[in-house]
Formats: C-alpha cells, sequence, structure tokens
C-alpha cells in the first residue's frame, strides 16, 4: 500500500507533460526549462508556518514506538512468555514431580528469547515503516511544488507563444507562420486547463502520503502533524555489501527466533524420552512458540524473493518413546532448514536493498549531467527568442531564427530528465531504508542531519 502512494505523483505528472502531445508536431510544451533553483525551492510558507518547527523523522520514530499497535503486541507476546516461564518455575507438589519439567522450563526460557527477536522484528519493521512514509510525505511536498513551478513556466510560454503572435508581420522573431503559433498556443492552454486537474490528484497524493506516515506512527488520522521539509534529504553515504549481510546476520530478530526455535525442538527430543506414554503432550501444548517467517514469496519480472518457511510441532506425538523421538528429530531437521533458509532470505533481501541503492545512486548521478545540459540548452533557446541575435550586426548571410519546436523539444527533455534524476533520488533513499530494516538497525542514517540537495544550475537570466 504504502509503496503505491508516492509514484503516482510521478507518473501523474508526466502523464501530464506527455498525454496530450498532438501527433508529429511540438510534443511538450507542458514541459518548461527549470529556473535557476530548479523544483527544489519550497514554497513561500506565512510568518506564522515558517515560525513554526519541522517535523523531523526522529520525532516521528520516537511517537511510533510509544504508540504503534504492532510493536504494544509483540510486548504483550514477551510479556506472555516471561509470565509461562515463571509459572513453570512456581510449579510446586506432585506437578513438579514430572520428569520433563526441567526441560519445559529451558524451552520457555527459550521462548523469551524468541519472544525478544520478535519484539526487535517488530520495532524494526516499525522504523522502516515511519521512514519510508515519511520521505515520501517529504517527496509528495517537493511533487507539488513541482506541479506549481510547472503551471508557472505554462504560463511564461504562453505569454512568450502570444508574444510572438502580437509581433508585426515580417518581424517575428521566430520562423514559424501565424497558424502554428496559434497551435502552440491552444496546446499550451489545454495543459494549462488539464494541470488543474492533475493537481486536484497531486494534492490528494500528499494527504495519502501523510495519512500512511498516522499510521505508521500509530496515531489517529486526526494527530496533529507539524510542517514537513520540501526537500528530500541528500546522505552521502559509503556502503560495503558483506559488512552490511554480517551485520544482518549478527542482529535480525528473526535470526533469534528461529536458531532459538531449532533449540527448543532440539530440547523437545529430550523431552519424548522422559516419558512413557504413549500419547505424551509437546511444547506447543502450552505455549505459542514460533518462528515468524521473514518475507513472502515475490516472483516477477524485476524481482525474485522466494516464500519463507514456517515452524511445526503437533501438540501430541503419539506412539513408543522412540517412534516419538523419531518424530520429534525430523521436525527438529525441519526447524534447522528453517533456520537455515531464513539466513539465505536475510542475506538475498540486505543484497536486494544494496543493489537497488547501487543502480539508484548512479542512476541519479547521470540523470543529473542529462538534466544540466538541457537545461542550459532550454534556457539558451528561450534566451533567443526573446532577444533576437540580430544577424545584420553578427553579418550572417542568411538569417536563422530561433524555432519554438526546438524550445518545446528540449523543455519537455529537461523536465523529464529532472523527474526521473529526483524520482530515482527517492528510491536510492528508501533502498537506504530497506537496509536499515535487513540490518537490523545495524546500518543506520541519520536522514535528519543530512543537507537537503542543493540547486545544481547557476541562474540564467531569461527577462
Amino acid at each position: 500500500m504504502r509503496r503505491l502512494i508516492v509514484p503516482c505523483l510521478h507518473f501523474g505528472l508526466m502523464s501530464l507533460l506527455l498525454g496530450l502531445t498532438p501527433a508529429g508536431r511540438a510534443q511538450a510544451p507542458a514541459a518548461l526549462e527549470m529556473d535557476a533553483r530548479g523544483w527544489e525551492e519550497a514554497a513561500p510558507h506565512s510568518g506564522e508556518a515558517a515560525a513554526t518547527a519541522l517535523l523531523t523523522l526522529r520525532m516521528c520514530r520516537e511517537i511510533a514506538l510509544a504508540n504503534q499497535p504492532a510493536i504494544a503486541a509483540a510486548q504483550a507476546s514477551l510479556a506472555a512468555a516471561i509470565d509461562r516461564a515463571k509459572a513453570l518455575e512456581h510449579l510446586r507438589g506432585l506437578a513438579s514431580l514430572s520428569r520433563d519439567l526441567p526441560i519445559r522450563r529451558k524451552q520457555a526460557a527459550l521462548g523469551i528469547a524468541i519472544a525478544h527477536g520478535g519484539l526487535a522484528q517488530a520495532e524494526a519493521e516499525t522504523l522502516y515503516g515511519v521512514t519510508f512514509s515519511y520521505l515520501s510525505a517529504v517527496y509528495a511536498n517537493q511533487q507539488m511544488d513541482l506541479a506549481d513551478k510547472i503551471r508557472d513556466n505554462l504560463n511564461d510560454l504562453r505569454e512568450l507563444v502570444a508574444d510572438a503572435l502580437r509581433a508585426e508581420p515580417g518581424k517575428k522573431a521566430v520562423s514559424h507562420p501565424t497558424v502554428v503559433l496559434k497551435e502552440h498556443h491552444n496546446v499550451v492552454n489545454a495543459y494549462l486547463e488539464t494541470l488543474q486537474g492533475r493537481r486536484a490528484e497531486a494534492e490528494q497524493g500528499v494527504q495519502l502520503a501523510l495519512a500512511a506516515l498516522r499510521e505508521a506512527m500509530g496515531v489517529g488520522s486526526d494527530y496533529p502533524l507539524p510542517p514537513l521539509p520540501r526537500k528530500l534529504p541528500c546522505p552521502k553515504v559509503e556502503l560495503n555489501k558483506e559488512e552490511l549481510v554480517a551485520l544482518a546476520l549478527a542482529r535480525r530478530g528473526e535470526l533469534v527466533q528461529t536458531a532459538n526455535a531449532a533449540e527448543v525442538v532440539c530440547l523437545e527430543v529430550e523431552a519424548q524420552g522422559r516419558t512413557c506414554r504413549s500419547l505424551a503432550r509437546t511444547f506447543a501444548a502450552g505455549s505459542d512458540i514460533h518462528a515468524r517467517g521473514v518475507p513472502t514469496g515475490i516472483y516477477d519480472a524485476r524481482s525474485y524473493r522466494p516464500g519463507a518457511l514456517t515452524l511445526e510441532m503437533p501438540t501430541v506425538l503419539a506412539g513408543s518413546r522412540g517412534d516419538r523421538q523419531t518424530q520429534a528429530r525430523d521436525y527438529l531437521q525441519r526447524a534447522q532448514a528453517i533456520d537455515v533458509k531464513t539466513r539465505q532470505l536475510i542475506t538475498l533481501t540486505v543484497e536486494d536493498a544494496y543493489l537497488r541503492w547501487r543502480e539508484k545512486v548512479t542512476q541519479a548521478d547521470k540523470l543529473e549531467k542529462a538534466y544540466q545540459e538541457h537545461w542550459q540548452l532550454s534556457n539558451k533557446l528561450r534566451r533567443e527568442i526573446k532577444f533576437p541575435i540580430d544577424m545584420e550586426k553578427q553579418r550572417q548571410p542568411v538569417p536563422a531564427y530561433p524555432n519554438m519546436d526546438d524550445l518545446l523539444h528540449a523543455s519537455v527533455m529537461t523536465t523529464r530528465l529532472l523527474l526521473e534524476w529526483k524520482d530515482a533520488h527517492y528510491q536510492a533513499l528508501l533502498a537506504l531504508a530497506a537496509l536499515e530494516q535487513t540490518t537490523g538497525g545495524g546500518f543506520t542514517v541519520d536522514f535528519d542531519a543530512a543537507p537537503p540537495c542543493p540547486p545544481v544550475t547557476p541562474p540564467i537570466q531569461t527577462h
């Protein structure tokens, strides 16, 4: 659900840029050149809003750790495991004479460790959900500013075309005849009308992102949130895949669960050897010791992530002592296989997040460079149209008028590259958040301390 919120803003704006394109001519008047501040400059705030402290990721995490129901449920499971172990320690009289009671007490103690692993897993998943939703909400704000900038640039382009239409015959600054300029003007007007509907969708996307953030924090829909930043952070990190995998295998709560669960089943083999009953209860009869699966299976064109295995143990084993122990050993083999499988899946999730981060960082760097080049070209063409070259002073043998189609093409490429660059940067940040979750908090990024990404181009005056 959370992954569907903000990408819809990105593709909504892209569809605005590309959806109304007439065949052949003028492919994207909606995409104009960015000014020196790009889309990154925050919208102006009122004096009261500016004085309000921005909501930080650290604040959201603290609220989530105190309010998220998933953590409360894991804490309740831990409390139940502790109380269960205490109950076994308090047994007196005939019940304390049971030959398997010492083993049950050991299993209960391992159950506490398993519950601790479940709590660690719940906390890690909660923190990831908060980070994901927070970055998505900030990205949504950034996209809203992008929509406003597109509107401003559309109005500017409409005025540019209108100026060309008002020019006296023979003194036009562009080479297009009047009928073509009128077509450009009509297309820009159509884009402006469509933008109003697209902006409404973007506003809804912002509200969805904030709703997801509140859910991740474990608060109600009416919980007041301070203003969020309007620029994504730009952290600089150096990553080593092998170190990340080692951190994950040392810290993940799921491995605490599966390793201790295998030990519990191993003790069950011994416990079954201490009773002569033909029907003997197992640890599963008096507790809910189990290991949670890591991920569900995903198989598609871009992802391969097999599903996790789950622990099995009946409440009663039937047969002679040797037969019951044989059955318990079979379940032990399954528990050990689960532990191995969990390690493999955790390694896979770490490698997947690392490779996604590296891919998106590389992609963002290339898109930024391409954006800068097209931004310079777009501004050059716009400046030439506003201030056409005096061909006589330049001693040009043949007048070479600036071409509006060239400007439109350069502008759409500039906007598309910037959209894709910002999206790649956003995806790289999400990969860093995933690495924190997959390493059990062994790797962390202080997004609050990271500076916002600075403007990337110097100003070029076109007026």
